[in-house]
């Protein structure tokens, strides 16, 4: 288990980080296409609960959680507007798959796959309500760390790196559980179950950031290595 928990949350932390470092010297498409899968991802296998001591989660909550490292990271190499423009890109991905997805669940499937449509339908038949609180929560909490973010750096006139990525990263993971728990389950769990569910949750993402801290500081300053710096007209920045 505890092995497993490991590669877990390093396969997470590592695919951000490689997707940062080759977006510097390829483009950055390759941002934009990896935060949408990392959120698309988040959203299509939430429905499975997994147990992290006396605590249950969606198993997918390193993956989630990792967007942030790559929301702070795009944030200290290109600035606000360009990790503001990732998020959007994130969240259209998801608004666009929904009606994909719902077609093929509504879909009949043929009679030899009876039960495995009853199956699929159950995991990809997505509750509007769990898909407006997912939604409500990504959007308000990506934001809040966004601009958390790139306030704490201009305040520290860019040192610290590691306050301003713990800071916005910690509140934001607070937000995100509160708002997607309290959407989502309150009325269906008692309001003291829930306020569980969003501290068992949080705790475990706090746990999280505070690993994605040394792959920050290994993204960003591999990246600047890789390309010092270089201006582009299409992204209006300049990297540094």
């Amino acid at each position: 288990m505890v092995e497993i928990l490991i590669a877990w949350i390093l396969c997470a932390l590592t695919i951000a980080t490689i997707s940062i470092i080759l977006a510097r010297k390829f483009g950055n498409w390759i941002l934009y296409a990896t935060f949408a899968m990392l959120v698309l991802v988040s959203n299509l296998m939430a429905g499975k609960l997994i147990s992290i001591g006396p605590a249950i989660v969606p198993g997918v909550v390193a993956i989630y959680a990792v967007t942030f490292l790559c929301t702070d990271a795009v944030c200290e190499l290109y600035g606000k507007e360009e990790a503001k423009r990732v998020v959007l890109g994130g969240f259209l991905a998801n608004i666009l798959a929904i009606p994909l997805i719902y077609l093929v669940v509504a879909w009949p499937a043929v009679s030899f796959q009876a039960d495995f449509a009853q199956q699929f339908n159950t995991v990809f038949g997505f509750a509007p309500r769990v898909i407006i609180a997912s939604m409500t929560a990504y959007l308000i909490s990506q934001t809040h760390d966004v601009y958390v973010y790139a306030w704490y750096k201009e305040r520290t006139k860019g040192r610290f790196m590691w306050f301003r990525n713990n800071a916005s990263t910690i509140i934001s993971q607070l937000i995100d559980s509160s708002i997607f728990i309290f959407l989502a389950f309150y009325g269906i769990f008692p309001l003291p179950v829930v306020l569980s569910m969003i501290i068992s949750q949080w705790i475990i993402k706090v746990g999280i950031a505070l690993c994605d801290t040394p792959f920050l500081y290994i993204t960003v300053n591999t990246a600047k290595w890789i390309v010092p710096q270089i201006s582009t007209s299409r992204l209006g920045v300049t990297r540094t």
